[in-house]
């Protein structure tokens, strides 16, 4: 889980996240920390969190950075990368993102389906198969990943990274896209850590 949190509402937000993927059975959850002070906080309100947790020494490439942290401190052969404000939804969210992106080996990377209406869905096809995957121009967080696939990314803004990304993706190593029945709910939703004047910011 990537955390930037600057207010207590983020903060809290963050926690509701941590303590969702320490539902998940067998799952090994890393924290990846803006900045000390995050780090400090998250500790204070959840000391008995068996999150591992890293600490950035810096704040600039962010985007970029965490994505290259998590693959190589990744320790399975598919991982997710979540933000802070990400709440996945159903006991076998993990399971079923994994399943789905081992399914599907065409595809380099797929995103859980917002409950929020951010992503309109898709135009035809089967929304039952738990396989089953709409592509995309651009996904984000939360991302099923194959381990290997986060290495020598490019770099750009916070706002802009999810498609730099996603294009890169799809000329380097395969197709992207949503899984349409792992959903989860942006509780940040219609607001942003990363653009200034919002409650998060």
């Amino acid at each position: 889980m990537r955390t930037h949190i600057e207010t207590d509402m983020r903060g809290y937000l963050a926690l509701a996240v941590l303590e969702r993927l320490s539902m998940f059975p067998f799952a090994r959850v890393n924290v990846i920390s803006s900045r000390g002070k995050v780090t400090d906080w998250i500790l204070g309100h959840c000391p008995h969190s068996r999150a591992l947790i890293y600490t950035m020494s810096s704040f600039e490439g962010f985007a970029r950075s965490t994505r290259e942290l998590a693959d190589r401190e990744a320790q399975s052969s598919t991982y997710v990368l979540i933000d802070d404000d990400q709440l996945p939804i159903g006991h076998d969210w993990l399971s079923a993102g994994a399943d789905a992106l081992e399914a599907r080996p065409d595809f380099a990377m797929v995103s859980s389906w917002s409950v929020n209406g951010e992503v309109p869905a898709p135009l035809a096809g089967d929304t039952r198969d738990a396989s089953y995957v709409f592509g995309a121009d651009s996904c984000g967080t939360p991302c099923f990943v194959r381990k290997g696939t986060f290495v020598n990314l490019p770099d750009a803004p916070a706002p802009e990274y999810d498609l730099v990304l996603s294009e890169h993706l799809r000329k380097t190593v395969g197709r992207i896209g949503f899984l349409t029945t792992v959903r989860h709910n942006h509780l940040g939703y219609e607001y942003s850590q990363v653009i200034r004047g919002h409650w998060s910011a």
